[in-house]
């Protein structure tokens, strides 16, 4: 699915983000225990969504929400 969403955007560096995909995936799989900050499923929310939860992640604690 990676693949065909990066070739319909027109990406040029399908192969680049793939490589990245296959990456991030072997780190989450190689690492059970750790419990990550964020993960996105881009496959099933908006970029607007996405980008949204990426903002709330990355303000301090002490910042209000929007």
């Amino acid at each position: 699915m990676t693949e065909q969403r990066s070739v319909l955007r027109g990406d040029t560096d399908t192969p680049a983000r793939l490589a990245a995909w296959d990456a991030t995936e072997a780190d989450v799989l190689a690492h059970p225990s750790v419990g990550w900050d964020l993960r996105l499923r881009t496959d099933r929310q908006s970029i607007e969504e996405s980008a949204q939860v990426i903002s709330e992640a990355l303000k301090p604690a002490d910042e209000p929400a929007f």
